[in-house]
């Protein structure tokens, strides 16, 4: 109740302020940066260009000059970020890339329009209601513990203030608090005997945000800080609907995988590599996952979704119903179709074959793709067991073995007349990352799109922490990423990845925050996992869930926002308006009118997505109105805010 109540007040409060300036502004940002190469300018574009928020930089110190800031009585940014906040140079001797003329500039503008300023990694002066204290300290080993004030819990709702925000890797300049005559200064983060980020009002009603620390888009502050400073620039009103997504894919369900060995060369491979064919004989273990594992897994998912912040958290289930044992012989497959209803189910085609080599082609033993007709038998052969079974799969979506068939015309050209939309791609390889973050990537068929997806260490033929065991996690990490590990940084000669052997909990921890790294940088694209990783070692617990509940600790400690799963269709479908808006966001134009409307139009039909503002119905993000709106060629659109 109470942090409604304060959210209530924040929303009221911004609304207040915007209707006083009751002056229309365009839905953009304004990037002001001095050199172009801050790690400040990366964090902010890093964070807009997954958000979808327009924005423009300017690089003033490149030559670039402040450019027009209204036309005809409309303000063209309804935010300013500074990546530094004196946009300061010392090449060769200390001044701001801005001239005199220009902040004035800026000022008379922010205070006529009532626009708000964040800078991200802040000297401290008076502009921005502190005093240099003289002395600069880094967290570069060491976090260092910054405790939120009182007022940065009206401020920055969505930040979980009861703990302390640790920064590390980054410098602090120290500072004290200070106001002139008739101006206020709120500090929001402190330590002792100084301050470390502030709301500073001036006499005319200008407001800026200022952290004198700095920010990087690889550092979890930055992280964690985005989704509030961009909500606070904007009064919460913004183009992008921002959520946190955990989407974990478990591939291989009813398949048995290979388990690596260390003491076996067969076993111990010197690259990950995921098995493409179904050829079980081998002088390495496999393991399959039984009954008990998926209940105990059910039981654990069903403990997840009781916190409030996890209560739309749901593992995807990849399943090959070639694996699939007789009636009555099968305690996973019964299992399965018991716990249907609580996970969501992909197509991973039938035998996991290879649909890029799928068989040989002649007595040479030479690869031959999987046909149309081989491709199509695979994809609905699976189907048709998952309907005969009762498993609601997801129908327009599949995971393919070992991400194959990516680069076959036919396989390609039997999902697209099987109806089948997004195919799962492949975020190891750099042809497998997007451009544009957040979007779907194109396939060789017009009808199929690619769904990116991200890799996790948490290997396919591991099952068990332990050591020297088949299906260690822990010796296959150090095999590969250990002092003598077979990955080197920069390839062969180069140096290990981790001077020191890795105990399973420093893996857990590493794998954890790569997890935590896409969710607190509102990425879409799921997570792979294989069954064997659901193997309850002690009976309770899997590598799987060691890996996610330490995620899920690390983010509950640092926001309040809620976390969520979606099947890939839904990903896929979310990617694919995404890569439509970023196409066209910059040839239209969305006209706020504080306190009063939204109009919105566009060149093209698109869904032109907003928070802060309803459609014909209000979906909330936590508390945040977010409207994924409908907008036709041409046609403006006006929104009342309410």
């Amino acid at each position: 109740m109470r942090r409604s109540i304060v959210r209530l007040c924040f929303l009221l409060g911004a609304l207040v302020s915007a209707a006083s300036a009751a002056r229309p502004v365009q839905m953009r940002l304004l990037v002001l940066t001095a050199s172009g190469t801050e790690p400040s300018l990366a964090a902010i574009r890093f964070f807009l260009d997954r958000t979808g928020t327009p924005y423009d930089v300017i690089v003033a110190g490149k030559g670039e000059r402040l450019p027009a800031l209204e036309r005809d009585g409309t303000g063209l940014y309804q935010g300013v970020l500074l990546a530094t906040g004196n946009l300061g140079m010392c090449d060769p001797d200390c001044r701001s890339a801005l001239t005199e003329s220009e902040w004035e500039r800026l000022d008379t503008y922010t205070a006529t329009y009532g626009v708000r300023s964040v800078s991200y990694f802040t000297f401290p002066e008076a502009r921005y209601g502190m005093e240099y204290r003289a002395s600069t300290f880094a967290s570069l080993d060491a976090p260092r513990q910054l405790t939120f004030t009182r007022a940065a819990q009206d401020v920055l709702p969505d930040l979980n203030t009861a703990n302390p925000l640790a920064v590390g890797g980054a410098s602090i300049y120290a500072a004290r608090a200070i106001a002139a005559p008739g101006e206020k200064t709120e500090p929001l983060l402190s330590y002792p005997d100084g301050v470390a980020a502030v709301v500073h009002t001036k006499t005319d009603g200008r407001e800026y945000l200022a952290l004198n620390f700095d920010q990087s888009p690889y550092l979890f502050h930055s992280l964690a800080l985005q989704y509030e400073l961009l909500r606070w620039v904007t009064k919460g009103v913004f183009l992008g609907t921002p959520r946190v997504t955990l989407t974990p894919q478990v591939d291989d369900l009813f398949l048995p995988n290979f388990l690596f060995t260390k003491d076996n060369e067969a076993c111990s491979p010197d690259l990950p590599a995921v098995v493409l064919t179904t050829t079980f004989a081998t002088a390495c273990p496999s393991f399959r996952m039984t009954g008990a594992d998926l209940a105990t897994l059910h039981q654990w998912q069903e403990g997840i979704m009781r916190r409030p912040q996890t209560r739309h958290f749901r593992l995807t289930l990849a399943f090959n119903g070639f694996g699939i044992r007789p009636p009555g012989e099968d305690d996973l497959f019964a299992e399965a179709l018991h716990s249907a209803d609580a996970f969501f189910w992909v197509n991973h085609t039938f035998s996991h074959r290879s649909l890029s080599c799928y068989a040989a082609a002649d007595a040479s033993g030479a690869c031959r793709p999987a046909s149309f007709e081989e491709s199509l038998t695979e994809i609905q052969t699976n189907a048709d067991l998952a309907n005969h079974a009762g498993l609601f799969y997801d129908r327009t979506s599949i995971v393919t073995p070992g991400i194959s068939g990516l680069d076959n015309p036919a396989f390609l050209a039997a999902l697209a007349a099987d109806g089948v939309r997004y195919l799962i791609g492949d975020m190891s390889r750099p042809e497998g990352v997007p451009a544009v973050p957040n979007t779907t990537m194109p396939s060789g068929n017009d009808k199929v799109l690619l769904v990116p997806r991200r890799p996790t260490n948490i290997f396919y033929n591991a099952n068990t922490p332990h050591t020297s065991v088949p299906g260690s996690e822990t010796d296959e990490y150090n095999h590969f990423f250990g002092p003598e590990g077979t990955i080197r940084i920069g390839g062969p000669g180069g140096p290990p990845y981790n001077g020191n052997v890795q105990t399973y909990e420093q893996i857990i921890d590493k794998e954890s925050d790569a997890l935590l790294a896409g969710m607190l940088g509102f990425e879409l694209y799921p997570f792979m996992y294989h069954q064997s990783n659901l193997y309850a070692y002690d009976g309770r617990h899997s590598l799987l869930t060691d890996s996610i509940d330490a995620a899920l600790a690390k983010f509950e400690k640092l926001l309040k926002l809620p976390v969520q799963s979606l099947p890939q269709s839904e990903v896929g479908r979310r990617m694919e308006e995404q890569r439509t808006w970023m196409a066209w966001k910059d040839q239209g134009s969305a006209v706020l009118r504080p306190g009063e409307s939204v109009t919105l139009q566009y060149p093209a039909g698109m869904i032109v997505p907003v928070t802060g503002v309803c459609a014909t119905a209000c979906n909330y993000y936590g508390a945040d109105a977010q409207s994924r709106i409908p907008v036709a060629a041409g046609q403006p659109l006006t929104l009342p805010i309410r």
